[in-house]
């Protein structure tokens, strides 16, 4: 990511952030924010069902990653997720 653009400046973005929270309903709860330590935004996602969890994580994660990624400057920004929650992180191009 090039830089820390306020994400609820996005409307691609906000867009997705209630798909997810809608379909996550009273059984979850979505935590979208940047790092404080590293230049990436994270995804935090609580749910029931780990495969769902997983790919909401990965849907927001991607709009993410379709609005502020860094185009021309490496490879994509990377999606990771891991057990227990969703979690997806956007992180910057590596170098070319």
């Amino acid at each position: 990511m090039a830089r820390k653009v306020d994400l609820s400046t996005l409307p691609e973005v906000v867009a997705v952030q209630r798909e997810v929270e809608a379909a996550l309903g009273r059984e979850g709860r979505l935590v979208l924010r940047y790092s404080g330590t590293e230049p990436l935004a994270r995804v935090m996602i609580e749910g029931p069902e780990q495969a769902e969890i997983d790919r909401l994580a990965h849907l927001l994660a991607d709009a993410i990653r379709t609005r502020i990624g860094a185009p021309g400057e490496g490879p994509a920004p990377v999606v990771s997720s891991a057990s227990g929650q969703g979690n997806g992180t956007v992180s910057p191009p590596g170098p070319a």
